[in-house]
């Protein structure tokens, strides 16, 4: 296991390595997220009843741009309050292969890359951005990414919100399951 802001399990199987990561939410997190959620809830529903009283048509334009705003923050909160309860990444190395899922409680697409057309893996830089950063490692996103590579001229990113030194170790471990693949 590997010590990070999320849980890092790294298992060596005769197929390869699999690596789990899980987010780690400390409770008062859990609390603040469902609790806003649930505010969040009240607010909207309150409001949206007002917009059953009958309204003008500028009240209509104002509860129909609330609503989408509403809806938005509604569906992110709650896709982050789920992951974190629920969410897992894996990453699987066998000779051929990096096969990696999101899974919200085993439910998820498998994406395979061809060891082979993996290119610069290593830890995700985001500059000078230190707002951008700040944002994807806070608790109510589902960002965070630290690791990634070039695969056919696109980005892949994964390892959400585990922090540099365990990103550092996973580097390795995929590192290592790739040069061994080689040989």
């Amino acid at each position: 296991m590997i010590k990070s802001g999320a849980k890092v399990n790294v298992q060596e199987t005769e197929q390869g390595l699999i690596i789990s990561i899980s987010p780690e939410l400390k409770p008062w997190q859990g609390i603040a997220l469902g609790g806003w959620l649930l505010v969040w809830v009240f607010c909207g529903v309150f409001t949206l009843l007002g917009a059953l009283k009958g309204m003008t048509e500028d009240q209509s334009i104002f509860y129909l741009v609330f609503a989408a705003f509403w809806i938005y923050f509604f569906f992110y909160a709650t896709r982050s309050l789920l992951w974190s309860n629920f969410g897992v990444e894996y990453i699987e190395l066998n000779d051929e292969a990096l096969n990696y899922k999101r899974s919200w409680n085993s439910i998820g697409r498998v994406r395979n890359y061809q060891l082979e057309n993996i290119k610069n893996l290593g830890l995700v830089n985001y500059g000078d951005n230190k707002f951008a950063r700040s944002y994807s490692d806070a608790f109510w996103t589902i960002g965070g990414e630290s690791v990634g590579f070039d695969y056919f001229g696109g980005k892949v990113v994964f390892a959400l919100k585990v922090d540099e030194r365990g990103s550092i170790e996973i580097v390795r471990k995929i590192e290592k399951a790739i040069r061994q693949s080689k040989k």
